[in-house]
């Protein structure tokens, strides 16, 4: 931006989360609403950023976020469980954080499953609508 110039297009805020705060997390495969704590394990994408998750939004939205071609349902959990796991949500934006401290299955696989069944715990599957984009 040139000086003097006005910023139209500011940063959005993006809201700090609490503990009851619901996470949601788009189910990329069919596999996942059989056996829940696959969700929970980190893609290839996503070892850098951590599991992409989203908040404050109806299932429907969370599948748009995602920007999957393909989704199979949606499941969500607290903030707090995931917290009790010591692993850390971070927004990154007005609707979608980041799950991060979960560790690469390939470097730890026995905690990486260990974590993921304990995220998948707290998870309920709330909606089975596999969608299309």
């Amino acid at each position: 931006m040139a000086d003097g110039e006005v910023d139209n297009n500011p940063p959005i805020a993006v809201r700090q989360l609490t503990a009851v705060d619901l996470l949601l997390r788009v189910l990329a495969k069919p596999k996942w609403l059989a056996d829940l704590h696959e969700a929970f394990i980190l893609r290839s994408n996503e070892t850098t950023t951590g599991l992409s998750v989203c908040f404050d939004c109806t299932p429907a939205e969370a599948v748009a976020i995602s920007g999957l071609n393909r989704s199979h349902g949606v499941a969500t959990l607290p903030v707090g469980s995931v917290t009790a796991l010591e692993l850390t949500v971070v927004p990154d934006e007005p609707h979608h954080a980041n799950i991060q401290g979960l560790p690469d299955k390939e470097l730890d696989p026995d905690r990486a499953e260990w974590l993921a069944s304990r995220l998948a715990e707290a998870a309920l599957i709330v909606d089975r609508t596999k969608r299309e984009q």
